[in-house]
């Protein structure tokens, strides 16, 4: 998800598009251009195959975005910071500071990307009504938007976490287990096997394996096999979350323990274009954080100022206990968008925690290299 280009917000959520996205963008242009609008009206005119397939194009990625800002919305509602919006080439992904706290939270919040899909699906399928369900090029487009959207909702109840569907599945077994990781680790199998499934779907339509609901061509087995491949590494991916979380949950914060953060007094001037934080101590207690450039408003209109006239107040950074999991610590840093977070202990420094020592921490243990 690195190569993005940035369309800017909405509604607060930073919205990107994946370099990857024009594949897709291109692909849903072609089978509209070249394929379905030549074969229905062979004497129409070659400018309007490919108008309306750009429209088309542009109409089922604004439907992703909203299916994916239905998400970060209601995720909002409920407390859950959002990092933003990729659309990529498989449709699109919110990026969340934190994972839900309640089971009901993630039912609601995976439930309403499908429902919003089938929202969609029956206002094309009004728009293709109010042709009277005519045959012309643009009813047509009507109709395909309408079961494409239908199809997009559907395929997302499938229970391949991490999609939706999976995701209510977790949702399910955590509320009924009251176990998160447990519930995760089994949504986890539950969606490598939909993965496997999509695979060998993709590879019988490959080879020309002609029965419903497989007799398509083997372009269509390509797009299910890689879709497959897609499903499976996202899902590795959370299993390896998942078992990353169990360890750090039983790590704590002393394990990491580093002293490797400078410490100033109030008076202390700053540089041009500090890139590391400070800590601001006085009498061994911590009385405020200088936080790094990308993390400060109006950074580099004063060079001049002290650590004391730049420093925030203590209690609105992020700060951890001794015994504090590295789990929840993590999780702290990645909402606040810090790499370390001072440790403190009725008042007073005992050190910090740095993310890149987390992240050597996990790389030691066998599940993280296999």
């Amino acid at each position: 998800m690195k190569s993005s280009l940035s369309l800017g917000k909405f509604l607060g959520i930073p919205i990107a598009l994946n370099l990857s996205w024009f594949v897709s963008f291109g692909m849903v242009v072609l089978l509209l251009g070249w394929q379905i609008y030549p074969v229905l009206f062979p004497q129409r005119s070659w400018q309007l195959y490919w108008l309306l397939a750009m429209l088309g194009a542009v109409l089922f990625f604004v439907s992703i975005l909203l299916h994916e800002l239905a998400h970060s919305l209601v995720a909002l509602r409920l407390g859950i910071p959002v990092k933003g919006i990729t659309l990529f080439i498989f449709g699109g992904v919110s990026r969340l500071g934190r994972e839900p706290a309640r089971p009901m939270a993630e039912f609601v919040m995976a439930l309403i990307g499908p429902l919003t899909s089938f929202v969609l699906a029956g206002l094309f399928l009004s728009l293709w009504g109010l042709t009277e369900f005519g045959n012309g090029p643009l009813p047509v487009l009507w109709q395909w938007l309408a079961f494409i959207n239908l199809g997009v909702g559907v395929f997302n109840l499938a229970p391949g976490f991490p999609m939706d569907g999976g995701r209510l599945l977790r949702s399910f077994l955590w509320g009924i287990s009251g176990d998160y990781r447990w519930a995760t680790r089994l949504a986890v199998y539950t969606g490598r096997g939909v993965a496997y499934l999509l695979i060998g779907a993709g590879l019988l339509t490959i080879v020309g394996l002609d029965w419903w609901p497989l007799s398509a061509g083997p372009w269509q087995g390509l797009w299910l096999l890689v879709i497959g491949l897609f499903l499976d590494g996202a899902s590795r991916q959370s299993y390896l979350q998942a078992q990353a979380l169990d360890y750090l949950s039983g790590r704590r914060a002393t394990d990491v323990l580093a002293w490797d953060v400078a410490q100033v007094e109030r008076g202390f001037p700053l540089p041009a274009t500090p890139s590391e934080g400070l800590l601001v101590v006085e009498d061994g207690r911590v009385v405020g954080v200088v936080l790094p450039i990308p993390n400060r408003k109006g950074k580099g209109r004063q060079p001049t100022l002290t650590a004391g006239e730049a420093m925030v107040n203590p209690w609105r950074v992020p700060l951890a206990a001794p015994q504090d999991d590295l789990a929840t610590l993590l999780e702290r840093m990645d909402t606040a968008e810090l790499s370390w977070m001072p440790v403190v202990e009725e008042g007073h420094l005992v050190g910090v925690v740095r993310r890149e020592r987390i992240v050597a921490l996990l790389r030691g243990q066998p599940f993280w290299r296999s």
